[in-house]
Formats: C-alpha cells, sequence, structure tokens
C-alpha cells in the first residue's frame, strides 16, 4: 500500500514545476521505504536528491553525516540509531522535495 502511495506522489510531483527533481527525490525516498532490509550502503542513494537540490555546499550536506554517530554501522534492533537514521533521512528528503528558490525565473541582470 505505500508503495502504490509513493508511486501516486512520484506521478504527482512529475506533472508540477521542477518535477523531475523532486520525484527523483520521491523515488529514491520510495526506494529506501520499500526495501525489506536497509543496508547502510543504501543510504548514498540520498547524496544524489542532495546534488540536485543543493549544487553548492551547504547545511544538507552535512546531515549524512549523523548517519555515522555510532561506531557500529548495524542498528542491532537499537532505537535511537534507527530513530537517528529515519530523522536524517526524512530531513534530506524533505529538504530535496521543497521548490527550489534558485530554479525560479528570475529577473535578467544588465
Amino acid at each position: 500500500v505505500l508503495v502504490l502511495a509513493g508511486i501516486a506522489l512520484i506521478v504527482a510531483l512529475a506533472r508540477q514545476d521542477d518535477g523531475d527533481r523532486r520525484a527523483f527525490a520521491a523515488a529514491i525516498a520510495v526506494a529506501l521505504l520499500a526495501s525489506p532490509i536497509l543496508w547502510s550502503h543504501y543510504l548514498v542513494l540520498l547524496l544524489a536528491p542532495i546534488a540536485l537540490a543543493r549544487p553548492r555546499l551547504s547545511v544538507l550536506w552535512f546531515i549524512p553525516i549523523a548517519f555515522w554517530v555510532s561506531p557500529n554501522l548495524e542498528s542491532l534492533g537499537s532505537t535511537w540509531k534507527i530513530a537517528i537514521v529515519l530523522a536524517c533521512t526524512l530531513g534530506v528528503v524533505a529538504e530535496s522535495l521543497r521548490p527550489n528558490a534558485s530554479m525560479q525565473a528570475r529577473p535578467a541582470v544588465r
């Protein structure tokens, strides 16, 4: 059910302004959500929406550093580690889905 809702979200985002970038970010989020086992190296996929949303260095680029807050890459069932990964992933996806102000039309400079 969540995957079908995610696909509907991707289609809806693709039809809006800046839809390709936003639909791609949603597709990455749906793919991570639909994965039955989320290995830590899957989270590298989040770098693509970050790069498309903020091509220059910004705070968004530093959010994935929080994934490695513990010495073990596996959560081992620890609730706080799972919560950190979920919060960081949702933060990256939410910021990537926002309309990009730099992509909007600006008056020509003379």
